[in-house]
């Protein structure tokens, strides 16, 4: 009798594990569809970041061009349209003769972007190939660039010399600022 009640009992168990091992096969499964659904969501989610983030770039250059469309250059001469008066009939309308066009803008231009290619191959030939990015970078401040690379490249004690001061003008404005308060 006590054979038999084990045997019976062994079977339950064999067939109680058997379920359990089943049901780890399932829940495996299951886990392993979520990591799937999880992996293909994050990439989904990577990709439309990446297209967001691509779009806002697109959107913001956009806008920058078109302000820049939007004011009138300093080289650029206005278009304006005739005018009709109800008695002199229509009038046309001359651009101001500080509205003229030159071609010395183009020619400055060019010689900035010699400059700052003469300065990258000097000191920092990596960059020669993002010349057109930084001369779109500082599009109607060429100036500046020219300057600000001179200074990096050219002026290392200058530069610190200029940061020093630039501190202290900050520190004598917040002196004085607290002495009023």
């Amino acid at each position: 009798a006590d054979l038999e009640n084990s045997k019976t009992e062994l079977r339950k168990k064999q067939s109680e594990l058997t379920r359990v091992a089943r049901e780890k096969d399932s829940l495996e499964r299951k886990l392993e569809e979520k990591e799937n659904l999880l992996s293909k969501a994050q990439r989904e989610a990577r990709d439309a970041k990446d297209a967001s983030s691509a779009a806002n770039l697109r959107i913001r250059k956009q806008e920058i061009l078109q302000s820049r469309n939007i004011t009138p250059a300093k080289n650029s001469v206005r278009k304006s349209k005739p005018f009709k008066t109800p008695l002199m009939g229509t009038i046309p309308v001359s651009p101001s003769p500080s509205a003229k066009t030159t071609n010395s803008a183009a020619i400055d231009v060019e010689e900035v972007r010699k400059q700052v290619i003469a300065l990258l191959e000097k000191h920092d030939k990596e960059k020669l190939g993002r010349i057109d990015v930084i001369m779109e970078k500082f599009a109607g401040k060429e100036n500046l660039l020219v300057e600000k690379m001179k200074q990096r490249y050219e002026g290392a004690a200058t530069r610190s010399e200029l940061a020093l001061a630039r501190h202290k003008e900050r520190m004598l404005k917040l002196q004085s600022k607290n002495q009023q308060q």
